[in-house]
């Protein structure tokens, strides 16, 4: 099962797919119907679960290969677990591009918890010079929120207005709205 979301902010559009580590032997003959998307000028950026790649590592000394063999192909990010301590060893987490952490759709800013392990993580993650990606906002106090921790990759249904299967572009007014705040933190 390959879920489907899209990141786009002006000219920088990536594909992200949440995809499984243990389907990685299927993912050429996969994504060969993705041409189009590299073709539109579209990076594909494969989306990892740090829980399943911290628990395969732990079985299968081959991930470090299997992992580094993907990243010459394809983006790699990783989805965070929201905790305070990275399950991955460095060499790991080297080979992934964007960070995500998943706000599951709480309210970021009532809950101290899960706003210190986003930020503690997210400045844990600089020492790798990668991009740190916050996605399930509720609403625009969290996106405002993230924005003044100088977090710029945000995406939820505060941005997105409502779920769809289908990639549509985000509505102008939510836009020229996203852009003044970042343009004002």
């Amino acid at each position: 099962m390959v879920n489907i979301s899209l990141f786009d902010y002006k000219s920088y559009i990536n594909l992200f797919l949440k995809v499984s580590i243990l389907d990685s032997q299927y993912f050429d003959n996969i994504f060969r119907h993705y041409s189009s998307v590299v073709e539109n000028g579209w990076d594909l950026i494969l989306t990892f679960n740090e829980d399943e790649l911290a628990r395969v590592s732990g079985e299968d000394s081959n991930l470090n290969n299997v992992l580094y063999e993907l990243s010459t192909r394809y983006g790699l990010s990783l989805i965070l677990k929201n905790n305070n301590e990275f399950l991955l060893p460095d060499e790991l987490m080297k080979l992934f591009t964007f960070y995500v952490f998943d706000a599951e759709g709480q309210d970021i800013s009532a809950n101290e918890t899960l706003k210190y392990n986003i930020t503690s993580k997210a400045g844990k993650t600089t020492r790798y010079s990668k991009n740190i990606m916050i996605i399930g906002l509720k609403n625009w106090n969290d996106l405002e929120l993230m924005l003044d921790y100088d977090l710029r990759y945000l995406s939820g249904q505060v941005i997105l207005a409502r779920a769809d299967n289908q990639i549509k572009p985000i509505e102008k007014r939510t836009k020229d709205k996203v852009d003044a705040l970042i343009m004002n933190s």
